[in-house]
């Protein structure tokens, strides 16, 4: 069980995308174009963490432009195209000045793996890929809590 103060050390936080800010499922049209469904409750949380200095960014896979719009409506920053999220998180946290055990990696799936090791305290979300769902499953909004859905997962 992660215990507040555990949490209070955390000075960065990493999302991946799909299945974290998504409910994992995905519309396509008749033009080829996705669509996503995000919760709003997502951006009520991002602004307390960010009004609580807490640094906060996107870690995708692959390019999408509803990553883009969706992290553009949050104020995040975003990384996509990524092979190594790992690497990117331990380049980040660099940058910042910040360790990684300061750090937390929200995910779902078997490659968000890496960078969940990597940092000080990883959430997999209620309904992770099961190789994931080894890590802490918690949300951001109750301690410890699971949620039934990922929509909610932040």
């Amino acid at each position: 069980m992660i215990r507040r103060r555990d949490l209070s050390t955390i000075r960065i936080i990493f999302y991946d995308f799909d299945g974290v800010f998504t409910d994992n499922h995905v519309l396509v049209d008749s033009n080829g174009i996705e669509h996503v469904r995000c919760s709003r409750l997502d951006g009520f949380g991002i602004s307390r963490l960010r009004s609580m200095g807490v640094l906060q960014l996107i870690v995708s896979t692959e390019i999408n432009p509803v990553v883009s719009r969706r992290a553009e409506k949050l104020l995040l920053p975003v990384h996509q195209s990524v092979e190594d999220k790992a690497e990117v998180v331990a380049k980040v946290c660099a940058e910042h000045g910040i360790l990684l055990e300061h750090a937390a990696f929200v995910g779902n799936d078997i490659n968000d793996i890496d960078a969940m090791k990597a940092v000080g305290i990883a959430f997999a979300v209620a309904d992770a890929f099961p190789q994931s769902s080894s890590m802490p499953i918690s949300s951001l909004f109750a301690w410890g809590d699971t949620v039934p859905s990922v929509r909610y997962a932040t």
